[in-house]
C-alpha cells in the first residue's frame, strides 16, 4: 500500500491480488512458508533508455528487461467474513 498522489493520505494505491480495508473484515489463515519466484528489482524495466514498444511483448513483458529471485515467502490466506 501507499498513498495516492495528491490525496493528501486519503487514498491508497494496492497492487493486484492485495487487500484493501480494515484487516478485522477478515478470517485470516496461515498456511506456511515456502519457496517461489518473486519478481525482485527488476529496474531495467522501469528504465527510460527502455522503449514501451521493446519492453511490452503480446501477452507478457520481454524477459530480457525483467528478474526474479526464488524467495522464501509466507502463504497467508484472508477470507472476507459474512457480513462485510
Amino acid at each position: 500500500d501507499g498513498p495516492g498522489t495528491a490525496s493528501d493520505g486519503m487514498r491508497t494505491a494496492d497492487g493486484l491480488e492485495h487487500f484493501n480495508g480494515s484487516p478485522d473484515r477478515y478470517e485470516w489463515k496461515l498456511v506456511g512458508k515456502r519457496e517461489m519466484y518473486i519478481p525482485y528489482n527488476s529496474y531495467l524495466a522501469a528504465s527510460p533508455k527502455i522503449k514501451i514498444k521493446d519492453l511490452l511483448m503480446p501477452g507478457h513483458l520481454n524477459p530480457e528487461f525483467t528478474r526474479y529471485e526464488l524467495h522464501r515467502v509466507w502463504e497467508v490466506v484472508a477470507t472476507l467474513k459474512p457480513g462485510e
